[in-house]
């Protein structure tokens, strides 16, 4: 089985972090030309399907006619929405995508997202998204578009740690329920938020691509991992907390003695 990254908007698969040894496949869809605009991002996605779902399309694409693909990611950023919003409009319905990942990429209509956000909140796919309040071209801003979602699908609030967990920059406010989380940020730029945000994102496409039952937000985060110098990730705090925990047993002890 070969799981599929599915990558578009003006990032390409490097952009986004995917190292060149990664274990699934990605492909990237783009328009040709020019024009990175959100619709010429719906034109070529939807001449790249060529009016089959998605998984038919990325099957044709691997050259097997054997249902050879495993889970699908869809990962874009900014003008990708038209190219997501031409996924849906099509025969693909939000469950037949395991991971949808939205780099500061929801402008315009938000209809589909409400969509994807209620089949994630359901555990029947998964969506991380991070949103800013800045506003290239003539959009309005990706953080208000998600408050919309946000109040039709009544996501409640969730503690930041819910984005940190995942390596996401401590978000101003954030949102999740089920298999969804949404992270929104006010001072992290729209041209910021790709490398900024990254690295989160691919945790949550690898932690679907090895868990078939999601956790709540989400699922379940990777292990802390070991940092470029062999020490690791989080040890300063760890130690911090060793000696805080040492110091109250030494302190304990001084007093049972009393």
């Amino acid at each position: 089985m070969t799981d599929v990254l599915i990558v578009t908007g003006p990032m390409n698969a490097s952009q986004l972090g995917v190292p060149k040894d990664a274990d699934y496949e990605v492909i990237h869809v783009h328009p040709t030309g020019k024009d990175i605009g959100s619709t010429a991002m719906y034109k070529a996605m939807h001449a790249w399907l060529g009016g089959q779902t998605l998984f038919d399309r990325v099957r044709q694409h691997l050259g097997g006619e054997a249902p050879v693909v495993g889970k699908i990611g869809v990962a874009w950023f900014s003008a990708g929405h038209g190219a997501v919003k031409a996924i849906l409009a099509g025969l693909t319905d939000p469950e037949d995508v395991a991971a949808w990942l939205c780099l500061d990429g929801l402008y315009g209509s938000n209809k589909w997202a409400i969509e994807v956000t209620k089949a994630a909140m359901q555990d029947k796919t998964s969506i991380m998204a991070t949103a800013s309040t800045s506003t290239p071209g003539h959009y309005d801003h990706s953080l208000d578009r998600w408050r919309t979602v946000v109040e039709a699908n009544d996501i409640p609030q969730v503690p930041a740690h819910d984005a940190t967990q995942w390596g996401l920059p401590a978000p101003d406010y954030a949102w999740g329920s089920g298999s969804c989380l949404i992270a929104g940020y006010d001072d992290l730029g729209h041209h910021k938020q790709v490398p900024a945000v990254r690295s989160a994102m691919l945790r949550w496409w690898d932690a679907v691509r090895k868990s078939d039952v999601p956790d709540v937000p989400g699922p379940k985060p990777p292990d802390p991992t070991v940092d470029d110098d062999g020490s690791y990730a989080g040890g300063w705090a760890l130690a911090g907390a060793a000696v805080i925990y040492s110091g109250l047993f030494l302190w304990a002890l001084k007093e049972i003695k009393r």
